[in-house]
């Protein structure tokens, strides 16, 4: 007769998916830094994401894994500091020698023509704009013809995949939904790949 020790054997860990920064740098008791400040992390977060897809992995594996993508974003803003690089909002085009391009534009200028338009010649915007506590970044970028993604932090599982109209109007809507200082303008980092 044979007895089994199940017990004994470890536990599989059981992956829980990525919701929004503030969960998951909560549950993992890194929410708040040293001196008692909110910590947020859209900037690396946004840049990870934009790396996995320039080294042709699918973000949607690391973010089925908050903890993977977490200390993913960890590294990814660990490099961006010890790069000592002014331009850390857009690092993973340096990171992955994508020539990119800087665009500020103005509040007003925020429609969905102009992220169409720059969407024609870049399939990938990183976009940086002012909310109450400090600036938020987010990315939208193109996969093919007619089909978009985009990826918010700040949003449940971060991640959505769809038609460019519909994305498009989506983060016209979630930048206008939080963008604070009317006389400020929003960052546009853009590059292109493949």
């Amino acid at each position: 007769m044979r007895t089994f020790f199940c017990s004994l054997l470890p536990k599989k860990e059981e992956l829980t998916p990525f919701t929004t920064q503030g969960e998951v740098l909560e549950k993992y008791g890194q929410g708040v830094n040293d001196q008692g400040q909110v910590v947020g992390m859209c900037r690396p977060m946004s840049n990870a994401y934009l790396d996995l897809l320039l080294k042709g992995k699918k973000p949607k594996d690391y973010l089925a894994d908050d903890k993977k993508f977490l200390a993913l974003s960890i590294e990814e803003e660990n490099r961006e500091l010890e790069s000592g690089e002014s331009d850390v909002d857009h690092f993973a085009f340096k990171e992955n020698n994508i020539p990119h391009f800087d665009l500020t534009i103005e509040k007003n200028d925020l429609t969905e023509k102009t992220l169409t338009d720059l969407l024609e010649e870049n399939n990938h915007l990183l976009i940086t704009y002012p909310q109450p506590s400090a600036d938020h970044e987010i990315y939208l970028g193109r996969k093919n013809q007619g089909r978009c993604r985009f990826f918010d932090a700040n949003i449940k599982g971060g991640e959505r995949k769809g038609g460019c109209d519909k994305l498009i109007a989506e983060v016209i809507d979630v930048m206008k939904s939080q963008y604070v200082e009317e006389d400020k303008p929003f960052r546009v980092g853009m590059g292109r790949s493949g």
